[in-house]
């Protein structure tokens, strides 16, 4: 019987898009027996395996919450992004996170960071306390230049996509023959080009970090191979992509309507190719 994997891309705010995918899954009960998040994804991810329909999408539209994001949250709080408080203040408090669904889980699912050491991405489950798997999910997002990097374990972390931003070789690696990618944005060869922002790369990490430096100027290349490779294996019927039909989401987006509509957009465009889905689990 084939196993597939379900792997969860970046995108930041855009991640409203695998929102809405999700919860159509979380719906209609489709469980994945590996689950690789990477960014906004490994947010998206821990709600999946929680089944906690509707959480990811009032985190991303900070519902009846105040902002942890762009401008209001500079003039509140010096920050551009607040992962303290959409992590750990709204797993404990204002949404709070289903850990009991979450341990009972079947699902293999694995944080992707990247070893601000090494340069290189590590995959991580084996999760000490519940406390540090929100640690490892503050690690996979917190982007570079406007995050710290996140001290676990005795190594520092930030985000996973800086080090492989589709991890579907990971997903193979364990035992997938198939994969299903969800990603954020329409463009399928769209991805930051760090190499435009070698100066600032240099001023942040080169010094400290010089192997983490080589991983985000190579992060484009990486990117588009990593996606030729996920069209191949797509027209061999191994792959099954699932993105926005136009990016319409900025990465910091604040306007509720358009996140709104990106959310419903997501969910009609599961619900379109549910049928889909289920004969390529089942094939």
């Amino acid at each position: 019987m084939s196993k597939t994997g379900l792997i969860l891309e970046g995108g930041a705010i855009r991640g409203i898009f695998t929102a809405g995918v999700l919860d159509y899954l979380i719906d209609h009960d489709v469980y994945f027996p590996y689950v690789a998040g990477v960014s906004v994804g490994v947010s998206n991810a821990s709600g999946f395996i929680s089944r906690q329909s509707g959480r990811s999408k009032k985190i991303l539209m900070h519902e009846n919450t105040r902002s942890f994001y762009g401008l209001p949250n500079i003039l509140r709080t010096g920050k551009v992004l607040d992962l303290d408080e959409c992590i750990f203040k709204y797993a404990y408090e204002n949404f709070p996170y289903d850990f009991e669904t979450f341990h009972k889980s079947e699902s293999i699912w694995e944080a992707v960071v990247a070893n601000c050491e090494t340069g290189k991405a590590e995959y991580v489950s084996d999760f000490q306390s519940d406390d540090e798997a929100l640690q490892f999910c503050k690690a996979s997002c917190s982007l570079p230049f406007i995050c710290k990097p996140v001290n676990i374990r005795g190594k520092k972390f930030l985000d996973g996509s800086l080090a492989d931003s589709i991890p579907f070789q990971r997903a193979l690696d364990c035992g997938c023959d198939k994969i299903v990618l969800i990603l954020t944005k329409a463009d399928l060869h769209e991805a930051t080009d760090y190499k435009k922002l070698r100066f600032l790369v240099d001023f942040f990490y080169r010094r400290k970090y010089p192997h983490l430096a080589d991983t985000i100027l190579g992060r484009k290349d990486q990117y588009l191979r990593q996606m030729e490779e996920i069209e191949k294996m797509e027209k061999e019927g191994r792959a099954m992509i699932i993105r926005p039909d136009e990016t319409t989401v900025a990465h910091f987006e604040n306007n509720k309507e358009k996140l709104e509509k990106c959310y419903q957009d997501a969910y009609k465009l599961m619900e379109r190719r549910f049928g889909e889905l289920k004969a390529f689990m089942e094939s």
